[in-house]
């Protein structure tokens, strides 16, 4: 039985199960999706929960337990799909007037297949079609989605999963920085670290108690030319914070965020030397 398209039924799925479409794994890979009933020659599909799904011979379609059928199921082998997209997920675009080309590609693609690509949303193909790797141009902020459907020799046509891909204008952010600039304890300069500079950038704070404040020496060279990419702030109690910016496109509201969190151990009112930055870091 095949999900992702037409059903079909057929007493020996060995040939589909080997012609590199699917990978052999076990049965606590969450990605297995098809079963091989190797001493019972019979095939089935995972369902929620433990049931499986599978037609029994000439009558019809049963979802059921995977000892709970005709068929021998002391010998279970489990099959997952062996090819996914890979590539950016996340595009920056210097603006909607200039796109931006990146390239995506499809592993393990069986001997003797080919691939037809198709994207929806922000994205358009502009080579490989046919091949594992294409060529796509991103020109709109927004989502979209690389499709792929792959025609075995065999016969069988595999719809990959398809890659969901951001591209926008918004000031695309990937870090946080923390550094003390000749201040006092428990103050500290923030830097977002960012593909554009020109854009707005937005501060919040969470976990503690914390206030954002003007930068220390705001004429020096350090903040000279881009002072939107700077805050300060200080600390009045210990522990971990999380510390966002939001980055923003003037022209069009574009925005990209990025969080990261910080350990401070040194707060205003203490003698403690400095913090400890970043467990973990999220954007979105």
């Amino acid at each position: 039985m095949s999900e992702g398209g037409r059903e079909v039924w057929m007493n020996d799925p060995t040939l589909y199960m080997t012609d590199g479409s699917y990978t052999l794994t076990s049965s606590t890979d969450l990605k297995a999706t098809k079963i091989f009933y190797y001493g019972g020659n019979h095939s089935a599909v995972k369902s929620y929960g433990r049931y499986f799904v599978s037609k029994w011979g000439d009558l019809c379609l049963f979802k059921h337990y995977p000892d709970d059928c005709p068929y021998n199921s002391d010998h279970l082998r489990y099959y997952k799909l062996s090819m996914e997209i890979s590539g950016d997920t996340f595009v920056p675009l210097p603006s909607l007037t200039n796109p931006e080309t990146k390239v995506y590609t499809l592993s393990n693609v069986p001997d003797g297949a080919t691939v037809s690509w198709s994207i929806s949303g922000f994205g358009r193909i502009l080579s490989g079609q046919g091949t594992n790797s294409v060529q796509v141009e991103f020109y709109g902020s927004g989502s979209s989605t690389l499709s792929a459907a792959v025609h075995c020799r065999t016969g069988l046509v595999v719809n990959v999963p398809g890659l969901i891909i951001e591209s926008t204008t918004a000031p695309y952010i990937t870090d946080i920085e923390m550094f003390k600039y000749s201040q006092n304890t428990g103050e500290f300069t923030l830097r977002a670290i960012t593909t554009n500079n020109s854009g707005t950038f937005n501060w919040s704070v969470s976990g503690g108690r914390a206030e954002f404040c003007d930068l220390p020496y705001p004429d020096d060279a350090i903040f000279m030319f881009y002072p939107n990419i700077f805050t300060a702030i200080s600390f009045y109690t210990t522990g971990t914070y999380t510390i966002t910016v939001t980055g923003v496109n003037p022209s069009n509201m574009d925005t990209y965020t990025f969080s990261k969190d910080f350990v401070i151990t040194e707060v205003k009112g203490s003698t403690r030397s400095k913090s400890k930055a970043e467990k973990t870091q999220k954007n979105k």
